[in-house]
């Protein structure tokens, strides 16, 4: 299958719903179809029928994923007000665009 290269907006609420608990998808596939594609730290894997394909991503996102991950690991022990500082900082670098 041929790649495309995706315009997405990644939102702060969303990168805070996911690490609290509160949104079951992550922000980056709350900008694309969730039915279809699942987020990894370096991929997104594509459910086509009965077909899966592994689309793997540019540095910026696995960087975004990795940061992401980590303060879902440790926002248990953080106040809101520093969660939701590190989201801003996550917004600010989450990739622009993904590869579908």
């Amino acid at each position: 299958m041929s790649q495309e290269i995706v315009n997405i907006s990644v939102n702060k609420s969303d990168i805070f719903n996911y690490v609290v608990g509160k949104a079951s998808y992550d922000p980056i596939e709350k900008c694309i179809d969730p039915t279809l594609y699942e987020t990894y730290s370096d991929f997104i894997l594509r459910h086509d029928g009965d077909q899966q394909e592994y689309i793997y991503q540019d540095r910026d996102y696995e960087l975004f994923y990795k940061e992401m991950s980590k303060l879902k690991k440790l926002s248990k022990g953080m106040s809101g007000s520093e969660i939701i500082r590190i989201c801003e900082e996550l917004q600010e670098m989450a990739p622009k665009t993904i590869n579908l």
